[in-house]
């Protein structure tokens, strides 16, 4: 439940020796403000400030999969083994118990998401 830099900073390695690469979920802080804020933003300037939140989120990402990069080779170090899986088994038996349940995406929501995935994936799957 925890990006790997984490297990690192926080000493879960201590007690912690496998890691298991679910990649079940990818956390991410969505970049947001108010309409409000963004009526303050002369028009003019808009793009260029969309661009520069753009870029911004490309290099924290590049930056996290580099700094989990480190932490495992560090991690290794310290006794912790990596463990890969199949992960198309565990997606496989989520869909079938959340279409069991009923559960569904907003399909405007899931469009959004699924867009931004294929613009810029999730470090754990480049």
């Amino acid at each position: 439940e925890n990006a790997v830099s984490n297990c690192l900073s926080n000493g879960y390695y201590e007690v912690t020796k496998d890691v298991v690469f679910t990649k079940h979920a990818f956390t991410y802080i969505p970049v947001m403000m108010s309409d409000k804020s963004w009526n303050m933003i002369p028009e003019d300037l808009r793009k260029p400030f969309e661009e520069g939140v753009r870029e911004g989120c490309i290099a924290q990402r590049q930056y996290l999969k580099e700094t989990n990069e480190a932490a495992i080779e560090e991690l290794k170090k310290k006794g912790v083994t990596f463990h890969d899986i199949d992960t198309s088994v565990l997606k496989e038996k989520y869909q079938a118990a959340a279409k069991a349940k009923g559960f569904t995406f907003d399909p405007e929501w899931q469009a959004a998401v699924d867009e931004v995935l294929r613009e810029h994936p999730a470090p754990s799957e480049e």
